[in-house]
């Protein structure tokens, strides 16, 4: 599997991101109508995605579907091992989500 960089600065300090994996974070309907399917047209990208989503029974059905190997309760605990997040859960939970992902220098869409 290849591996897509990402070089920029941040702030005056140097951070260089790999996108060896990205996090979707969230598996309603904005996720299995624009954002999955979109994925699931890569085949790196579809490998290098990881799936969060609280509710377990949701995320089994929408990883089967769209072909998803990797997932996760909790997108804290990938926090090293990806760069990018797309974060599609309610609104709520935007600000808190995002904060923690900026805070580790993610490359963040919040929808």
């Amino acid at each position: 599997m290849g591996e897509t960089s990402l070089s920029f600065r941040v702030r005056n300090t140097r951070h260089y991101f790999n996108m060896s994996q990205l996090l979707v974070i969230g598996c309603g309907a904005i996720a299995q109508g624009l954002y999955l399917p979109w994925i699931a047209k890569d085949r790196e990208l579809l490998e290098s995605t990881i799936l969060v989503d609280t509710n377990p029974d949701l995320l089994s059905e929408v990883s089967y579907s769209f072909g998803i190997e990797q997932t996760a309760s909790k997108f804290d605990d990938h926090l090293d091992e990806a760069s990018v997040a797309v974060v599609l859960t309610p609104p709520k939970s935007h600000f808190p989500i995002g904060k923690q992902l900026l805070r580790n220098y993610f490359l963040l869409r919040i929808k």
